[in-house]
């Protein structure tokens, strides 16, 4: 039973609210103007009642117009909504293996740096920002983290792996926004930033500027942090994702 009632909710979704109400005022001019009148004389019954000379031809007028209205939304709804919501929802189970490989690559690498090593299924226990944040600012001597650790023991060949990782999803980010319309809320904006940030750290070294400002992004992608409200409690990445 709930299971059917999320799959009609998300059909009352897809239609859309305006949708709704064209259908269902379809529907009741269809059952008010119906050659059979059952319903107008049930109205009548209840102290309703309409009159006119030219009944017949009215009822016929808006009979018509209120079924081609309503085979015109159906069409649409199977012609144009229902394959765009299909592939919105492709790109959207694509996008998302894509960014959890993607932090699952770049958390291995971090582990890999930091620890020297890693148990293969631990990885995916830092997936959440509580977790990687709590992890990485465990201390680890001399007054430091193993966030620290990743920025001292960095290595180009790591550097490297990670770049090209964010390079990957980059190019995802822009695929996501040339194929998805995103004009509702802030995701298209945060998207683009994210992917201009990726840009500027393209060219990242193991300098300790460059190495702070290359790290400075992950642990606010990863751990969640915000310069103006803090830490999140979520991935805003993943918050985008399950709008979409």
């Amino acid at each position: 039973m709930n299971q059917a009632w999320v799959h009609i909710r998300a059909a009352l979704t897809l239609l859309g609210a305006p949708h709704i109400l064209l259908v269902l005022s379809c529907i009741a001019t269809m059952l008010l103007a119906n050659p059979d009148p059952f319903m107008r004389d049930a109205i009548c019954d209840r102290g309703v009642c309409f009159y006119s000379n030219s009944a017949m031809g009215y009822n016929t007028l808006f009979y018509d117009f209120a079924s081609g209205a309503l085979i015109t939304i159906i069409f649409y709804w199977i012609l144009i909504r229902w394959p765009e919501h299909n592939k919105r929802q492709r790109i959207k189970r694509t996008f998302a293996a894509h960014y959890r490989n993607f932090k699952l690559a770049c958390i291995e690498n971090f582990l890999a740096v930091a620890d020297n090593g890693f148990a293969s299924s631990f990885p995916e226990k830092l997936l959440s920002v509580q977790a990687f944040r709590d992890y990485f600012k465990e201390p680890v001597g001399d007054g430091k983290n193993r966030w620290h650790a990743v920025a001292n023991n960095m290595s180009d060949y790591y550097l490297d792996v990670t770049v090209s990782r964010m390079e990957i999803l980059r190019q995802e980010i822009s695929f996501l926004l040339r194929e998805v319309d995103l004009s509702e809320g802030d995701a298209f904006e945060v998207l683009k930033r994210l992917s201009h940030a990726m840009t500027l750290q393209r060219n990242a070294s193991t300098d300790y500027d460059s190495i702070s400002s290359f790290l400075g992004f992950f642990w606010e992608l990863f751990a969640g942090w915000d310069f103006v409200s803090g830490y999140r409690e979520r991935d805003f990445v993943e918050e985008i994702i399950d709008t979409l």
